[in-house]
C-alpha cells in the first residue's frame, strides 16, 4: 500500500529535525518537508492554505478559530519555544520598572503577533500592567508601517475594551458626520 503524501511546513527547530531527516517516521505518511521562516508559513497557510500540515501563529489561529474561519485543526504541539520575557526593550533612562510603562506609548509590529500577546500577558500577570494601561502603537521594525500611528492607537484601544466616547462627549469634541 502506498503512503499518503502530505506537505509539512515548519521552521528549523531541534524538535522537528528527526522528522525532517527521516530518523523518526510518520506511519502511513510520506511527508514533503518545507523548512521555511515562520512568517512565510503563517502568510501562506492563511492566504492560500498551501500546506497539509504546518506550524501556525497561536494568536492568528485563535482569531481565525473564533471567527469560525480556520482551515486548520490545532494540535497542541509547540515546536517553537522561546522565553518571551526578553521581548520588551525600553530606554533605561526613562523606564526603571514595568509600572513605568503605564500611560506610555509602546511600539509593536502587529498587535496580534504571538510574541506581543505573550509580552502583554507577562506585563499583566507578573507586573500588574494591564494592556489597557498602555498606548499601543503599530509600526515597522526597519521602516515605518503603512498604518498611521493615530489610526492604530484608535483600533488597538478598541480591541483592548476601552469604551468609545459617549455621544455627548463626541458632540463637544467634533461635529457628527451627516
Amino acid at each position: 500500500m502506498s503512503k499518503l503524501k502530505l506537505s509539512v511546513a515548519v521552521g528549523n527547530y531541534d524538535r522537528v529535525r528527526p522528522l525532517m531527516d527521516g530518523a523518526v517516521q510518520i506511519d502511513g505518511v510520506d511527508p514533503v518537508f518545507m523548512n521555511l521562516p515562520p512568517e512565510e508559513i503563517f502568510f501562506r497557510a492563511f492566504r492560500g492554505m498551501d500546506f497539509d500540515i504546518c506550524e501556525l501563529s497561536m494568536s492568528s489561529f485563535t482569531v481565525k478559530t473564533a471567527e469560525r474561519n480556520c482551515p486548520y485543526v490545532g494540535v497542541p504541539a509547540f515546536v517553537s519555544r522561546a522565553f518571551r520575557h526578553n521581548s520588551i526593550y525600553v530606554r533605561k533612562d526613562r523606564v526603571k520598572s514595568p509600572a513605568d510603562l503605564k500611560g506610555r506609548r509602546v511600539g509593536l509590529p502587529e498587535y496580534q503577533l504571538t510574541a506581543c500577546v505573550w509580552a502583554r500577558i507577562i506585563l499583566e500577570d507578573d507586573h500588574g500592567v494591564k494592556p489597557s494601561d498602555i498606548v499601543w502603537v503599530r509600526g515597522g521594525i526597519e521602516h515605518p508601517s503603512s498604518a498611521s500611528t493615530r489610526g492604530c492607537r484608535r483600533r488597538c484601544s478598541r480591541r483592548l475594551g476601552k469604551p468609545r466616547p459617549s455621544a455627548s462627549r463626541r458632540s463637544k469634541t467634533r461635529p457628527r458626520a451627516k
